[in-house]
């Protein structure tokens, strides 16, 4: 999401035109869009959260703007939401723990300590992201594909979440000499 904006200099980038030395160097692992409810939230799917009270990410952050892209796919606005929070990925347990969110929204690789203790800690669960709206933006978001969240991650997991993200990269630039790359 950054790089690409990066790259075609977009969003926050847009002062100097594209930035063309940008290498990509190898693909990390992916980053699912990851949706956690409270289990007394009566969300089981994504569009359940409609008309909820979510969490949707500092400004600024990765998963803010994907919650953004999600959301403009759908149809969707903030205004359709009683509460938005705007809390990192530090707080987001808390908040659900502390019935302050009915569910909160991150892109993250899996498995990770943060969603291990939501579901730990308040009975969290992970929901799936699909759809056809969902499978369309993802089909025209170059930065996105499908993914899964792999089953048995997490306690209480018995099947795999179908999700989509983005793949996190290790980039360099094209002034960085080749053997230092290598190295």
């Amino acid at each position: 999401n950054c790089l690409y904006r990066a790259w075609k200099r977009t969003h926050r980038f847009p002062r100097f035109g594209p930035d063309t030395k940008f290498r990509s160097v190898l693909s990390l692992h992916h980053e699912a869009f990851t949706v956690l409810p409270r289990p007394d939230s009566g969300i089981e799917r994504f569009a359940d959260i409609k008309g909820k009270r979510i969490n949707v990410g500092n400004r600024g952050s990765g998963y803010r703007a994907t919650v953004t892209l999600v959301f403009r796919a759908l149809g969707w606005q903030l205004a359709d939401f009683p509460a938005v929070r705007e809390a990192g990925t530090a707080d987001q347990s808390q908040m659900l723990c502390d019935n302050r969110v009915d569910a909160t929204m991150f892109t993250i690789g899996h498995p990770n300590l943060a969603v291990a203790d939501a579901i730990d800690t308040c009975k969290a669960h992970l929901v799936p992201v699909e759809g056809e709206r969902i499978a369309r933006m993802v089909s025209e978001t170059p930065y996105l594909d499908p993914t899964v969240i792999r089953a048995g991650l997490y306690r209480g997991q018995t099947g795999a979440i179908v999700t989509f993200g983005p793949t996190a990269t290790l980039v360099t630039t094209a002034d960085l000499l080749p053997e230092t790359v290598y190295d």
